[in-house]
């Protein structure tokens, strides 16, 4: 479908705050949230993405993996907007906001949340280089023997009376 078609749907859109969207980027999947915050002239719009960037490895998994994915929530927040990474049941998350102007429309905040991850693209490199070494890591890793039950033992004949 040409793009025009979904500019003018997306247009077309009244937006009831707050506004909850996903959408794909850079090959990863993004949740965006918009708020509106303050009152009266200071009004604004609060426009939220998180992406889930896969699992922190134990230690005993890969400590060289485990200390790279780590290394992500020490990076500097930055200048325009707030980029960070967080720990949620173990796994690395990407939050970032950013404030656009009170009541923007559907397109402007579509357009913000992609720009928003483009500026991001440093930080998932980074991340996407940890998530590799985490799977040579456990491509390396020999797979774990196959388990037999103890109830499969061999079968045990029965007498019939014929």
């Amino acid at each position: 479908m040409p793009l025009t078609k979904y500019a003018n749907s997306i247009e077309a859109l009244a937006l009831a705050f707050p506004v909850k969207f996903r959408f794909g980027c850079l090959g990863m999947a993004f949740e965006a949230v918009a708020t509106i915050e303050g009152e009266g002239q200071g009004e604004s719009c609060r426009l939220t993405l998180e992406a889930d960037l896969g699992p922190v490895p134990f230690t005993a998994e890969s400590p060289q993996a485990r200390s790279l994915r780590l290394a992500l929530f020490n990076l500097a927040p930055g200048a325009a907007d707030d980029r960070r990474f967080v720990e949620r049941q173990n796994r690395l998350i990407l939050v970032t906001t950013a404030t656009l102007e009170a009541n923007p429309p559907a397109r402007r905040l579509v357009a913000a949340a992609v720009a928003q991850v483009l500026r991001c693209r440093p930080e998932l490199a980074l991340a996407a280089e940890t998530a590799a070494v985490t799977a040579r890591r456990a491509a390396s890793r020999p797979p774990a023997p196959e388990q037999v039950p103890p109830a499969a033992a061999e079968p045990v004949p029965q007498a019939s009376a014929a």
